[in-house]
């Protein structure tokens, strides 16, 4: 079993984080079965939650991908919004 899943890195996804990443390795999922995309828009917000959520990554020895926020050009609404490729892959030491 595998676990994929986004986390935000400019809203509560620093503090939500390491409670998720406890709670499916307590359902069985190995660490090294996680894959953790982590969104952030570095046009509105700092590195501030991107790098603390990369170092719980790093803590724990789970891969993360950082995945920028980009505008969909021609969205009428304004508010759709696509991950970009992601920017990296980065794993805590072993």
């Amino acid at each position: 079993m595998w676990l994929y899943t986004l986390v935000s890195a400019d809203y509560d996804g620093t503090t939500l984080m390491p409670h998720l990443l406890e709670h499916y390795y307590g359902l069985k999922v190995p660490y090294s079965r996680m894959l953790v995309n982590v969104h952030h828009n570095p046009e509105k917000y700092d590195r501030v939650g991107l790098d603390m959520i990369l170092g719980t990554c790093a803590s724990y020895r789970v891969y993360c991908r950082y995945v920028t926020h980009v505008a969909w050009p021609n969205c009428p609404a304004g508010w759709h919004h696509t991950p970009a490729r992601p920017q990296g892959t980065f794993r805590g030491q072993v």
